[in-house]
């Protein structure tokens, strides 16, 4: 089945959010991103190959489009089942647009990493261990004290006017 416009979208930018973190500890060298392999049923969408103070570590990203909390639930069960079915030691990652505090939650208390598009994290690898906080995007800034001038009510104009001339 080929993967839609918005699948590949969504990628790119979980590719691009999972590097800035990465590159903001100078512990951390990446190897490698690839797409994960056919055989693993849809639980890991890619895995990162880095290297973290010299030694190899693998992690294993989960993305979904969805933060809900059945998602969420759904796609750590997904990524537990993946990690312990590998020989090698790998750090599960769930990569979403966006978290809420309890689906942050979830993550923390199932032992998986979390990285979001508004630049929240949680990530623990070997001796590293990166959080990062942020402010949801999509909460409106704060009005300027002084709004442009097409924006104030026709008295505060007024107003203005006569102080100016005074």
């Amino acid at each position: 089945m080929r993967p839609s416009d918005r699948d590949i979208e969504l990628e790119g930018r979980a590719e691009e959010a999972l590097k800035g973190l990465l590159r903001q500890s100078s512990a951390i060298q990446i190897s490698e991103i690839r797409m994960a392999e056919p055989d693993s049923a849809g639980s890991v969408d890619f895995v990162a190959l880095i290297r973290l103070l010299g030694h190899s570590r693998t992690l294993v990203c989960k993305i979904s489009c969805k933060g809900d909390v059945r998602c969420i639930r759904a796609s750590l069960k997904a990524l537990r089942e993946y990690a312990s079915s590998v020989d090698a030691a790998v750090t599960p990652l769930l990569i979403v647009p966006s978290f809420s505090s309890r689906t942050r939650e979830l993550c923390s208390e199932c032992g998986t990493g979390y990285l979001d598009f508004e630049g929240n994290a949680r990530l623990e690898i070997g001796e590293l261990f990166i959080r990062r906080r942020s402010l949801p995007q999509s909460t409106a800034r704060p009005l300027d004290r002084f709004p442009p001038v097409a924006f104030r009510p026709a008295a505060a104009t007024h107003s203005l006017k006569q102080a100016r001339s005074a």
